[in-house]
């Protein structure tokens, strides 16, 4: 396994225990992520309300892999995110990849290409 995927898998193992700390760690020092809607969030401030977003809109969502590659610098996890809904109880689903952007084995750049299934 690469730094790359063994980065990346650590990521997916952090925020499906929804451990905003360790989702933090994984990312350098200025971060950024564009979502599946392709709003950008740049920076450390940024990225931690996103995720605090995420984990609370979702209090069972989680990540399964599919498939990690990496090398370079650069890598993918495809993932299939499943969660319900804290308001309204609805259960989604959304499959695809994450494109990712390394400094060192920390993310710099995380691209979510997830789509919504359900």
């Amino acid at each position: 396994m690469t730094p790359e995927e063994q980065a990346l898998r650590s990521y997916v193992e952090s925020f499906n225990r929804h451990d905003l700390e360790a989702v933090l760690a994984c990312f350098a020092d200025d971060p950024a992520i564009v979502d599946m809607s392709g709003k950008r969030h740049e920076g450390r401030d940024q990225v931690r309300k996103f995720y605090e977003l995420q984990f609370g809109l979702f209090p069972d969502g989680r990540c399964d892999i599919n498939a990690v590659s990496g090398h370079a610098a650069t890598g993918m996890a495809d993932t299939v995110f499943r969660g319900t809904h804290a308001k309204s109880g609805r259960v989604v689903t959304a499959c695809g990849p994450e494109v990712v952007k390394f400094v060192g084995n920390r993310i710099k750049e995380l691209q979510d290409y997830h789509r919504l299934t359900s």
